[in-house]
């Protein structure tokens, strides 16, 4: 069976979407769930699990919008938890932050869990040892620790579905054991009675400009009443939700139209503070043997380039030097080869793989421009003619499909650090895909008639693909608001 959720599809992917048009809260998406008379789902937020504290106020600042970071009291009784360290939840009580207790770890139905991809990432040099890791018990590495901490969780509280993220070289092989951690992650889930389906998606290819690849795993607990899989095999629901995760793809906007326009609050507040504080790397000590090496490598002379035309920018002396020799290298590559300048590149990357926007060809064959991957200590310098400066962590943000603009968040937002936003941007899920994964979730599955009455017409699945394809013209947004 699958749910006829065609008109909170359009409005929650499409409106996910960075434009001038308000995206609905969770709580409205719910709302609209509703009225499409699916009314035995709710999306409600159960509880969150966060070990950094700036990120902790943000997310206890969502929680209860009248909390500040200076407050000294815990938030109110009926919010939701904020558990302090995912290896204690597999425990029936664990460090709660919202309350500052040891609080009862909660199940759900559906648990959505991104573990640490800091010893898988192809930006750690030492990834590569780290390929087939979760499967050795060595006990060490973040990566490991956050991993075991979720199935400690899962073991415990078994959620109907979970949904997993991480970096796509997740599913790269060991060389001795032609094994990799994918491998772990559905070996591990099985084995609790889990049956998974992976997926590789690109969040540029679900409306947001930015090249980003990453693994979701999709993991339906077999034995759970909520499902009737004897109408429906999990193969066959597997098959229909890999389909709809295609069919949920939209073309991403423009970079530029995401980019805060001149004299903007939170644009003044991030060049304040740029120029006060030079963004610095361990690795600049070391830098200059490296990128002569690269000036060998494309027949450039060393301190002997033309003057950079970023050099007026009042950005540039908050920019390090060798962020500077990057950008400098890339401007006289460019000039040479007579290609026009990427609109960014990241200069956190050393030279030989500092990563430029890119180009994506949408359906209608329009070429638009996409941002490299946000990573957490990511520098995307922008060498636009009118803008010369860094992405902005709230940029970043938009990037990765949050709704920072809207009216409910805008407060929240220009109180927070700008380095805050850009750790939360480059650590966060990509929301439309995510939004896609739950939604294929709702529309593939076979849930029991007992918990879902609603009827299915191939008119029904017509209209929740159809309806992805229709970017204008979306109904107004519920108003109704319980969270």
């Amino acid at each position: 069976m699958v749910l006829p959720v065609c008109r909170a599809l359009e409005e929650a992917l499409i409106s996910l979407v960075p434009s001038t048009v308000p995206p609905p809260p969770v709580d409205e998406v719910d709302a609209l769930l509703q009225a499409d008379e699916i009314g035995c789902f709710h999306l409600k937020h159960g509880f969150s699990c966060e070990l950094d504290p700036s990120k902790q106020d943000w997310v206890k600042q969502l929680l209860q919008p009248s909390w500040r970071p200076d407050d000294t009291g815990p938030l109110h009784p009926d919010s939701c938890c904020c558990f302090q360290d995912i290896t204690h939840l597999g425990e029936s009580t664990a460090w709660c932050v919202s309350h500052y207790d040891f609080c009862k770890v909660p199940s759900a139905t559906v648990g959505a869990v991104g573990f640490s991809c800091t010893d898988l990432s192809k930006n750690n040099p030492n990834s590569s040892s780290k390929v087939d890791s979760l499967g050795q018990d060595d006990g060490t590495g973040s990566t490991y620790k956050t991993f075991w901490g979720m199935i400690s969780w899962v073991e415990q509280c078994r959620p109907s579905a979970v949904i997993l993220e991480n970096v796509d070289a997740i599913a790269d092989e060991s060389k001795d054991t032609g094994q990799s951690n994918l491998d772990t992650v559905v070996a591990e889930l099985s084995c609790r009675g889990y049956e998974v389906q992976p997926v590789l998606v690109d969040c540029q290819e679900y409306g947001l400009p930015q090249r980003r690849k990453r693994v979701y795993f999709l993991g339906i607990r077999a034995a759970d009443p909520i499902y009737d899989f004897c109408r429906c095999g999990m193969r066959d629901s597997f098959q229909v939700f890999v389909s709809m995760m295609q069919r949920c793809k939209l073309d991403p906007c423009n970079l530029q139209d995401v980019l805060l326009v001149d004299g903007s609050a939170l644009l003044e507040r991030a060049k304040a503070s740029a120029t006060t504080e030079c963004k610095t790397a361990a690795r600049d000590k070391t830098w200059t043997q490296l990128h002569m090496s690269f000036y060998r490598d494309h027949k450039l002379q060393w301190g002997r380039l033309p003057p950079c035309s970023f050099a007026s920018s009042l950005w540039w002396s908050a920019v390090p030097r060798r962020e500077q020799d990057i950008y400098h290298a890339t401007e006289q590559l460019c000039r040479r080869s007579k290609r026009p300048l990427p609109i960014c590149q990241d200069g956190s990357q050393n030279i030989f793989r500092a990563p430029t926007s890119g180009r994506h060809m949408c359906s209608d064959a329009q070429e638009i421009i996409i941002s490299p991957c946000v990573l957490p200590g990511s520098n995307f310098f922008l060498f636009n003619k009118t803008q010369q400066r860094y992405i902005t962590g709230e940029e970043k943000m938009v990037l990765q499909g949050w709704p920072t603009r809207h009216e409910l968040y805008a407060d929240l937002v220009a109180r927070t650090d700008d380095k805050v936003l850009h750790s939360l941007a480059g650590n966060a899920f990509s929301s439309t895909v995510a939004m896609a994964m739950v939604f294929s979730w709702l529309a593939s599955m076979p849930f029991a008639r007992d918990h879902s009455q609603a009827k299915t017409t191939d008119h029904d699945v017509t209209a929740a693909l159809g309806a992805l394809k229709r970017l204008n013209g979306a109904s107004d947004c519920s108003t109704n608001r319980d969270a």
